[in-house]
Protein backbone atom coordinates (compact mmCIF):
# COMPACT_ATOMS: atom_id res chain seq x y z
CA UNK A 1 0.00 0.00 0.00
CA UNK A 2 2.47 2.33 0.89
CA UNK A 3 5.07 1.37 -2.00
CA UNK A 4 2.24 2.22 -4.20
CA UNK A 5 1.49 5.34 -2.64
CA UNK A 6 5.10 6.21 -3.13
CA UNK A 7 4.84 5.53 -7.08
CA UNK A 8 2.04 7.54 -7.42
CA UNK A 9 3.07 10.55 -5.59
CA UNK A 10 6.52 11.19 -7.17
CA UNK A 11 5.19 10.06 -11.04
CA UNK A 12 2.29 12.75 -9.88
CA UNK A 13 4.24 15.23 -9.00
CA UNK A 14 6.83 14.73 -12.17
CA UNK A 15 3.68 15.31 -14.10
CA UNK A 16 2.68 18.53 -12.82
CA UNK A 17 5.53 20.29 -12.59
CA UNK A 18 6.15 19.40 -16.12
CA UNK A 19 2.95 20.17 -17.40
CA UNK A 20 3.10 23.67 -15.54
CA UNK A 21 6.16 24.64 -17.59
CA UNK A 22 4.08 23.91 -20.82
CA UNK A 23 0.74 26.67 -19.23
CA UNK A 24 2.70 28.87 -18.43
CA UNK A 25 5.00 29.13 -21.48
CA UNK A 26 2.61 28.86 -24.03
CA UNK A 27 -0.67 30.42 -22.17
CA UNK A 28 -1.66 34.05 -21.19
CA UNK A 29 -2.84 33.38 -17.80
CA UNK A 30 0.11 33.73 -14.89
CA UNK A 31 0.64 34.13 -11.77
CA UNK A 32 0.45 37.77 -10.23
CA UNK A 33 3.92 39.51 -11.35
CA UNK A 34 4.71 37.15 -13.99
CA UNK A 35 5.10 38.02 -17.44
CA UNK A 36 3.11 36.02 -19.41
CA UNK A 37 5.33 35.73 -22.58
CA UNK A 38 7.30 32.30 -23.43
CA UNK A 39 10.77 33.75 -23.61
CA UNK A 40 10.46 35.28 -19.96
CA UNK A 41 9.99 31.30 -18.49
CA UNK A 42 12.56 29.97 -20.28
CA UNK A 43 15.20 32.96 -19.83
CA UNK A 44 14.75 32.41 -16.36
CA UNK A 45 14.14 28.79 -16.13
CA UNK A 46 11.39 29.63 -13.67
CA UNK A 47 7.84 28.08 -13.32
CA UNK A 48 5.37 29.57 -10.47
CA UNK A 49 1.95 29.30 -9.69
CA UNK A 50 -0.05 27.23 -7.60
CA UNK A 51 -2.38 24.10 -9.10
CA UNK A 52 -4.61 21.48 -7.98
CA UNK A 53 -6.18 18.37 -9.15
CA UNK A 54 -8.16 15.24 -8.49
CA UNK A 55 -7.94 11.79 -9.11
CA UNK A 56 -10.53 9.97 -8.28
CA UNK A 57 -10.16 5.79 -7.09
CA UNK A 58 -12.19 3.32 -6.79
CA UNK A 59 -12.24 3.37 -2.83
CA UNK A 60 -9.83 1.20 -1.92
CA UNK A 61 -6.44 1.18 -0.59
CA UNK A 62 -4.47 0.41 -3.53
CA UNK A 63 -7.21 3.18 -5.73
CA UNK A 64 -7.62 5.90 -2.96
CA UNK A 65 -8.62 9.36 -3.88
CA UNK A 66 -5.80 11.57 -4.32
CA UNK A 67 -6.01 15.35 -4.60
CA UNK A 68 -2.96 17.36 -5.49
CA UNK A 69 -1.57 20.91 -4.84
CA UNK A 70 1.90 22.28 -5.93
CA UNK A 71 3.85 25.10 -6.01
CA UNK A 72 6.83 26.32 -7.44
CA UNK A 73 8.14 29.52 -7.01
CA UNK A 74 10.32 31.99 -8.87
CA UNK A 75 13.61 30.36 -6.54
CA UNK A 76 14.07 27.23 -8.15
CA UNK A 77 12.08 25.65 -5.65
CA UNK A 78 8.56 23.18 -5.60
CA UNK A 79 6.37 22.32 -2.83
CA UNK A 80 3.60 19.64 -3.62
CA UNK A 81 0.91 18.16 -1.10
CA UNK A 82 -1.09 14.85 -2.07
CA UNK A 83 -3.67 14.20 0.08
CA UNK A 84 -5.08 10.58 -0.10
CA UNK A 85 -8.59 9.37 1.55
CA UNK A 86 -11.57 6.91 0.67
CA UNK A 87 -9.52 3.74 0.67
CA UNK A 88 -6.22 5.19 2.50
CA UNK A 89 -6.15 8.15 5.14
CA UNK A 90 -2.38 9.85 4.41
CA UNK A 91 -0.77 12.57 3.47
CA UNK A 92 2.66 13.25 1.71
CA UNK A 93 4.28 16.37 1.23
CA UNK A 94 7.14 17.43 -0.19
CA UNK A 95 9.62 20.19 -1.44
CA UNK A 96 12.62 20.44 -3.63
CA UNK A 97 14.43 22.19 -6.55
CA UNK A 98 13.52 22.11 -10.38
CA UNK A 99 14.79 23.26 -13.42
CA UNK A 100 13.55 24.27 -16.72
CA UNK A 101 14.83 23.64 -19.73
CA UNK A 102 15.34 26.47 -22.22
CA UNK A 103 14.60 24.57 -25.49
CA UNK A 104 12.16 21.61 -24.79
CA UNK A 105 10.64 23.48 -21.98
CA UNK A 106 10.57 19.92 -20.57
CA UNK A 107 11.27 20.32 -15.96
CA UNK A 108 13.65 18.64 -14.57
CA UNK A 109 12.93 17.80 -10.65
CA UNK A 110 15.14 16.80 -7.56
CA UNK A 111 12.91 15.85 -4.42
CA UNK A 112 15.03 17.23 -1.26
CA UNK A 113 12.76 16.89 1.73
CA UNK A 114 9.40 14.40 2.22
CA UNK A 115 6.94 14.50 5.03
CA UNK A 116 5.06 11.30 4.96
CA UNK A 117 1.58 11.26 7.30
CA UNK A 118 -0.81 8.13 7.71
CA UNK A 119 -4.37 8.70 9.59
CA UNK A 120 -7.08 6.53 11.53
CA UNK A 121 -9.63 7.90 9.26
CA UNK A 122 -10.81 10.40 6.82
CA UNK A 123 -12.94 12.02 9.27
CA UNK A 124 -9.43 12.64 11.73
CA UNK A 125 -7.46 13.74 8.46
CA UNK A 126 -10.13 16.33 7.52
CA UNK A 127 -10.70 17.78 10.60
CA UNK A 128 -6.68 18.45 11.40
CA UNK A 129 -6.16 15.65 13.70
CA UNK A 130 -2.71 14.22 14.38
CA UNK A 131 -1.38 11.45 12.57
CA UNK A 132 -0.86 7.81 14.02
CA UNK A 133 2.50 7.48 12.32
CA UNK A 134 4.80 10.57 10.99
CA UNK A 135 7.81 10.02 8.63
CA UNK A 136 10.36 12.78 7.78
CA UNK A 137 13.16 12.09 5.18
CA UNK A 138 15.73 13.95 3.73
CA UNK A 139 18.50 14.66 1.38
CA UNK A 140 19.89 18.08 3.13
CA UNK A 141 20.32 16.88 6.48
CA UNK A 142 23.16 14.48 7.19
CA UNK A 143 21.04 13.22 11.02
CA UNK A 144 17.47 12.71 8.95
CA UNK A 145 16.75 9.67 7.50
CA UNK A 146 17.58 9.29 3.62
CA UNK A 147 14.92 9.35 1.22
CA UNK A 148 13.87 6.42 -0.59
CA UNK A 149 15.42 5.13 -3.84
CA UNK A 150 12.34 6.23 -5.80
CA UNK A 151 12.60 9.83 -4.29
CA UNK A 152 16.31 10.30 -4.70
CA UNK A 153 16.94 10.82 -8.40
CA UNK A 154 16.31 13.45 -11.17
CA UNK A 155 12.64 13.26 -12.22
CA UNK A 156 11.67 14.68 -16.05
CA UNK A 157 8.71 16.14 -16.72
CA UNK A 158 7.37 16.77 -19.93
CA UNK A 159 5.21 19.78 -20.81
CA UNK A 160 1.70 19.89 -21.71
CA UNK A 161 -0.66 23.13 -22.83
CA UNK A 162 -4.00 23.32 -21.47
CA UNK A 163 -3.46 21.50 -17.79
CA UNK A 164 -1.12 19.77 -16.50
CA UNK A 165 -1.95 15.93 -17.01
CA UNK A 166 -0.47 13.30 -14.30
CA UNK A 167 1.21 10.64 -16.18
CA UNK A 168 0.02 7.52 -13.60
CA UNK A 169 -3.63 8.62 -13.08
CA UNK A 170 -4.45 11.19 -15.93
CA UNK A 171 -4.78 13.54 -13.81
CA UNK A 172 -5.62 17.12 -15.07
CA UNK A 173 -4.20 19.89 -12.67
CA UNK A 174 -5.47 23.42 -13.44
CA UNK A 175 -3.85 26.84 -12.18
CA UNK A 176 -5.68 27.58 -8.93
CA UNK A 177 -6.38 30.81 -6.47
CA UNK A 178 -5.77 28.47 -3.54
CA UNK A 179 -2.10 28.20 -2.49
CA UNK A 180 0.30 24.97 -1.43
CA UNK A 181 0.97 24.67 2.15
CA UNK A 182 4.50 26.02 3.21
CA UNK A 183 6.68 22.76 3.57
CA UNK A 184 8.15 23.85 6.53
CA UNK A 185 5.13 25.34 8.55
CA UNK A 186 3.35 22.14 7.66
CA UNK A 187 6.23 19.60 8.61
CA UNK A 188 6.46 21.15 12.35
CA UNK A 189 2.70 21.80 12.97
CA UNK A 190 2.09 18.31 12.15
CA UNK A 191 5.44 16.43 14.19
CA UNK A 192 3.91 19.13 17.25
CA UNK A 193 0.53 17.98 16.70
CA UNK A 194 1.53 14.28 16.84
CA UNK A 195 4.13 14.64 19.73
CA UNK A 196 1.46 15.99 21.89
CA UNK A 197 -0.87 13.39 21.41
CA UNK A 198 0.95 10.11 21.65
CA UNK A 199 3.16 11.65 24.25
CA UNK A 200 0.19 12.49 26.65
CA UNK A 201 -0.06 8.31 26.55
CA UNK A 202 3.29 6.82 25.18
CA UNK A 203 5.08 5.41 28.22
CA UNK A 204 2.42 5.18 30.55
CA UNK A 205 0.32 1.76 31.93
CA UNK A 206 -2.90 1.69 32.97
CA UNK A 207 -4.23 -1.23 35.24
CA UNK A 208 -7.86 -2.53 36.12
CA UNK A 209 -9.09 -4.67 39.08
CA UNK A 210 -12.60 -5.96 38.93
CA UNK A 211 -13.41 -8.94 41.60
CA UNK A 212 -10.38 -11.47 40.74
CA UNK A 213 -10.35 -9.97 36.87
CA UNK A 214 -7.13 -8.17 36.30
CA UNK A 215 -6.26 -5.92 33.30
CA UNK A 216 -3.27 -4.09 32.34
CA UNK A 217 -3.25 -1.84 29.20
CA UNK A 218 0.39 -0.43 27.79
CA UNK A 219 1.04 2.16 25.59
CA UNK A 220 4.28 3.21 23.53
CA UNK A 221 4.08 5.41 20.57
CA UNK A 222 1.05 4.82 18.56
CA UNK A 223 0.93 0.86 19.82
CA UNK A 224 -1.19 -0.65 22.57
CA UNK A 225 -0.87 -4.01 24.60
CA UNK A 226 -3.64 -4.96 26.43
CA UNK A 227 -3.50 -7.92 28.64
CA UNK A 228 -6.72 -9.76 30.55
CA UNK A 229 -6.77 -12.47 33.13
CA UNK A 230 -9.94 -13.47 34.89
CA UNK A 231 -8.08 -14.27 38.19
CA UNK A 232 -10.10 -17.18 39.42
CA UNK A 233 -8.13 -20.31 40.02
CA UNK A 234 -10.67 -23.10 39.34
CA UNK A 235 -11.26 -22.01 35.50
CA UNK A 236 -8.00 -19.19 34.81
CA UNK A 237 -8.36 -17.40 31.55
CA UNK A 238 -6.10 -15.28 29.86
CA UNK A 239 -6.38 -13.12 26.30
CA UNK A 240 -4.10 -10.39 24.85
CA UNK A 241 -4.83 -7.57 22.01
CA UNK A 242 -1.93 -5.61 20.44
CA UNK A 243 -2.95 -2.98 18.15
CA UNK A 244 -2.65 1.16 17.10
CA UNK A 245 -4.75 3.70 18.65
CA UNK A 246 -5.36 7.42 17.93
CA UNK A 247 -6.38 10.33 20.57
CA UNK A 248 -9.69 11.78 19.74
CA UNK A 249 -9.38 14.92 21.34
CA UNK A 250 -12.01 16.60 20.20
CA UNK A 251 -14.45 13.60 21.76
CA UNK A 252 -11.80 13.26 24.44
CA UNK A 253 -11.42 9.69 23.49
CA UNK A 254 -8.67 6.86 23.13
CA UNK A 255 -9.58 4.34 20.33
CA UNK A 256 -8.27 1.43 19.58
CA UNK A 257 -7.80 -0.42 16.47
CA UNK A 258 -6.90 -4.27 17.32
CA UNK A 259 -4.37 -5.87 14.66
CA UNK A 260 -3.70 -8.55 16.40
CA UNK A 261 -5.21 -11.11 19.59
CA UNK A 262 -4.56 -14.25 21.00
CA UNK A 263 -7.07 -16.77 21.21
CA UNK A 264 -8.44 -17.09 25.18
CA UNK A 265 -6.11 -19.51 26.68
CA UNK A 266 -8.07 -21.59 29.26
CA UNK A 267 -7.04 -23.25 32.20
CA UNK A 268 -3.74 -21.56 31.95
CA UNK A 269 -0.63 -22.27 34.55
CA UNK A 270 1.29 -18.77 34.31
CA UNK A 271 4.47 -20.33 36.20
CA UNK A 272 4.91 -23.36 33.21
CA UNK A 273 3.26 -21.60 30.68
CA UNK A 274 0.67 -23.97 29.54
CA UNK A 275 -3.08 -24.13 29.22
CA UNK A 276 -5.87 -27.07 28.66
CA UNK A 277 -7.49 -25.64 25.61
CA UNK A 278 -8.30 -22.31 24.09
CA UNK A 279 -11.39 -20.66 22.57
CA UNK A 280 -12.05 -17.44 20.43
CA UNK A 281 -10.94 -13.90 21.65
CA UNK A 282 -12.96 -12.96 24.55
CA UNK A 283 -12.63 -9.43 23.02
CA UNK A 284 -14.54 -9.68 20.53
CA UNK A 285 -14.51 -6.63 18.12
CA UNK A 286 -11.63 -4.64 16.20
CA UNK A 287 -12.33 -1.07 17.32
CA UNK A 288 -12.33 -0.27 21.55
CA UNK A 289 -13.50 3.24 22.73
CA UNK A 290 -11.98 4.88 25.91
CA UNK A 291 -13.09 8.21 27.23
CA UNK A 292 -10.24 10.23 28.88
CA UNK A 293 -11.68 11.23 32.33
CA UNK A 294 -8.87 12.97 33.39
CA UNK A 295 -4.67 11.86 32.59
CA UNK A 296 -4.82 8.92 34.66
CA UNK A 297 -8.22 7.24 34.31
CA UNK A 298 -10.01 5.97 31.42
CA UNK A 299 -13.52 4.68 31.27
CA UNK A 300 -14.49 2.03 28.94
CA UNK A 301 -17.30 2.55 26.47
CA UNK A 302 -16.98 -0.25 24.14
CA UNK A 303 -18.92 -3.09 25.49
CA UNK A 304 -16.62 -6.43 26.17
CA UNK A 305 -16.73 -9.91 27.30
CA UNK A 306 -13.82 -9.54 29.64
CA UNK A 307 -14.64 -7.91 32.75
CA UNK A 308 -13.91 -4.37 32.97
CA UNK A 309 -15.19 -0.97 33.15
CA UNK A 310 -12.37 1.68 33.94
CA UNK A 311 -8.38 1.81 34.20
CA UNK A 312 -6.09 3.79 36.65
CA UNK A 313 -2.64 4.72 35.69
CA UNK A 314 -0.15 2.28 37.46
CA UNK A 315 2.10 3.87 39.35
CA UNK A 316 5.19 1.90 38.44
CA UNK A 317 5.25 3.99 34.87
CA UNK A 318 6.07 2.26 31.72
CA UNK A 319 5.48 -1.44 31.41
CA UNK A 320 4.99 -1.64 27.72
CA UNK A 321 8.23 -3.74 27.23
CA UNK A 322 7.35 -5.75 29.81
CA UNK A 323 3.96 -6.53 29.44
CA UNK A 324 4.79 -7.54 25.58
CA UNK A 325 7.62 -9.64 26.17
CA UNK A 326 5.73 -11.69 28.84
CA UNK A 327 2.46 -11.13 26.79
CA UNK A 328 2.91 -10.43 23.39
CA UNK A 329 0.61 -12.27 21.27
CA UNK A 330 3.61 -13.96 18.84
CA UNK A 331 5.11 -14.79 22.14
CA UNK A 332 2.84 -16.58 23.96
CA UNK A 333 1.89 -18.66 20.73
CA UNK A 334 5.93 -19.54 20.34
CA UNK A 335 6.47 -20.46 24.05
CA UNK A 336 3.16 -21.54 25.61
CA UNK A 337 1.90 -24.88 24.86
CA UNK A 338 -0.96 -27.59 25.49
CA UNK A 339 -0.87 -29.36 28.83
CA UNK A 340 -1.07 -33.00 28.60
CA UNK A 341 -3.12 -33.47 32.41
CA UNK A 342 -6.39 -33.67 32.44
CA UNK A 343 -8.38 -31.13 34.31
CA UNK A 344 -11.04 -31.43 36.48
CA UNK A 345 -13.85 -30.46 33.88
CA UNK A 346 -12.05 -32.73 31.58
CA UNK A 347 -12.89 -35.58 33.88
CA UNK A 348 -16.06 -34.55 35.10
CA UNK A 349 -17.88 -32.26 31.90
CA UNK A 350 -21.04 -31.35 34.44
CA UNK A 351 -21.33 -31.39 37.92
CA UNK A 352 -23.98 -34.42 37.63
CA UNK A 353 -20.77 -36.31 36.08
CA UNK A 354 -19.43 -35.29 39.82
CA UNK A 355 -22.41 -36.27 41.72
CA UNK A 356 -22.09 -39.90 40.15
CA UNK A 357 -18.61 -40.43 41.05
CA UNK A 358 -19.19 -39.12 44.49
CA UNK A 359 -22.37 -42.20 44.72
CA UNK A 360 -20.55 -44.41 43.05
CA UNK A 361 -17.80 -44.50 45.85
CA UNK A 362 -20.69 -44.65 48.76
CA UNK A 363 -22.22 -47.70 46.59
CA UNK A 364 -18.96 -49.09 46.94
CA UNK A 365 -18.10 -48.81 50.93
CA UNK A 366 -21.22 -50.15 51.59
CA UNK A 367 -23.10 -47.03 52.21
CA UNK A 368 -27.07 -47.37 51.45
CA UNK A 369 -28.14 -44.82 48.40
CA UNK A 370 -31.58 -45.67 48.17
CA UNK A 371 -33.14 -43.06 50.33
CA UNK A 372 -36.86 -42.98 50.44
CA UNK A 373 -39.69 -41.35 52.32
CA UNK A 374 -39.83 -44.87 54.62
CA UNK A 375 -35.97 -45.01 54.31
CA UNK A 376 -33.36 -42.95 55.36
CA UNK A 377 -29.85 -42.79 53.43
CA UNK A 378 -27.20 -41.07 51.76
CA UNK A 379 -28.81 -38.54 48.39
CA UNK A 380 -27.94 -35.41 46.88
CA UNK A 381 -30.42 -32.45 47.51
CA UNK A 382 -28.34 -29.79 45.39
CA UNK A 383 -25.85 -28.88 43.09
CA UNK A 384 -23.61 -26.05 41.92
CA UNK A 385 -20.87 -24.75 39.92
CA UNK A 386 -18.28 -21.81 40.65
CA UNK A 387 -18.58 -21.39 44.14
CA UNK A 388 -17.06 -19.72 46.74
CA UNK A 389 -16.32 -21.15 50.22
CA UNK A 390 -14.91 -20.56 52.91
CA UNK A 391 -12.45 -22.68 54.51
CA UNK A 392 -13.14 -23.59 57.99
CA UNK A 393 -11.49 -21.83 60.88
CA UNK A 394 -8.95 -20.33 58.77
CA UNK A 395 -11.18 -17.04 57.12
CA UNK A 396 -9.79 -18.32 54.22
CA UNK A 397 -11.87 -19.06 50.96
CA UNK A 398 -11.50 -21.45 47.90
CA UNK A 399 -13.15 -21.50 44.41
CA UNK A 400 -15.08 -24.11 43.73
CA UNK A 401 -15.72 -25.85 40.50
CA UNK A 402 -18.24 -27.85 41.75
CA UNK A 403 -20.57 -27.93 44.72
CA UNK A 404 -22.79 -31.54 45.68
CA UNK A 405 -24.67 -30.96 48.75
CA UNK A 406 -26.38 -34.59 50.34
CA UNK A 407 -28.43 -35.70 53.04
CA UNK A 408 -28.40 -38.66 55.12
CA UNK A 409 -32.46 -38.16 56.03
CA UNK A 410 -35.29 -39.46 54.43
CA UNK A 411 -36.80 -37.87 51.24
CA UNK A 412 -38.60 -34.42 52.55
CA UNK A 413 -36.76 -34.93 55.95
CA UNK A 414 -33.20 -32.93 54.36
CA UNK A 415 -33.95 -29.65 56.40
CA UNK A 416 -34.28 -31.86 59.95
CA UNK A 417 -30.51 -33.00 59.64
CA UNK A 418 -26.95 -30.83 58.86
CA UNK A 419 -26.28 -30.22 55.48
CA UNK A 420 -23.33 -31.74 54.36
CA UNK A 421 -21.07 -30.96 51.02
CA UNK A 422 -18.62 -32.18 48.64
CA UNK A 423 -16.60 -29.70 46.54
CA UNK A 424 -13.45 -29.77 44.02
CA UNK A 425 -11.03 -27.80 42.83
CA UNK A 426 -9.90 -26.89 39.73
CA UNK A 427 -6.18 -28.28 41.48
CA UNK A 428 -8.10 -31.26 42.42
CA UNK A 429 -8.31 -31.45 46.11
CA UNK A 430 -11.59 -32.24 47.41
CA UNK A 431 -13.23 -30.74 50.66
CA UNK A 432 -16.16 -31.76 52.81
CA UNK A 433 -17.78 -30.23 55.73
CA UNK A 434 -20.90 -29.14 57.21
CA UNK A 435 -21.73 -25.29 56.35
CA UNK A 436 -17.98 -24.10 55.67
CA UNK A 437 -15.11 -26.57 54.17
CA UNK A 438 -12.39 -28.83 55.02
CA UNK A 439 -9.88 -30.50 52.95
CA UNK A 440 -10.40 -33.86 52.81
CA UNK A 441 -7.04 -35.94 52.25
CA UNK A 442 -9.38 -39.66 51.54
CA UNK A 443 -11.10 -38.23 49.28
CA UNK A 444 -8.48 -36.57 47.52
CA UNK A 445 -6.32 -39.56 47.34
CA UNK A 446 -9.68 -41.37 45.76
CA UNK A 447 -9.66 -38.84 42.88
CA UNK A 448 -5.59 -38.63 42.01
CA UNK A 449 -5.92 -42.87 42.32
CA UNK A 450 -9.24 -43.15 40.18
CA UNK A 451 -7.99 -40.38 37.26
CA UNK A 452 -4.48 -38.94 37.68
CA UNK A 453 -1.24 -41.23 36.58
CA UNK A 454 1.34 -41.20 38.57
Amino acid sequence: MMKGFHKAVILILGLTLLTGCGLFGNKSATAKGQSSTSSKVTETNQVLGNYAGTHKGDGTAKDPTYRYSINFDKHGHFTQDIISSQGYAGRFTQTGSYKVDAKSKDVTIRIEQVTEEMFSSDDILKAGGAPVSISVRSSLDGSSTKLTAAEDHPIQLLNRKEYLLGTVNNVKLYPTKETTVSYIKHRDTELKKYKETFNRFSGKTFNSASGTASNSLAFQGNQFIWQYSNGKSNQPEVAVIQGTYVVDLSNNQIILTVTIESPTYQGTDISKGTYRSTGASLFGTKEIKLRITDNDHLQVLTGLSVNVSSFQIEATGDQYSTILEQWGVDHLKQSWHESKSQSVTDIFPTVQDFEKWIVGWWEKSGIDTNATEDNPANHITSSGTDEQLGISGTGQTIDAVYTVYWADTMVGQENMAPAHLYAITADGKIYTGNGSAMLNDTWTARYRSDFLVN
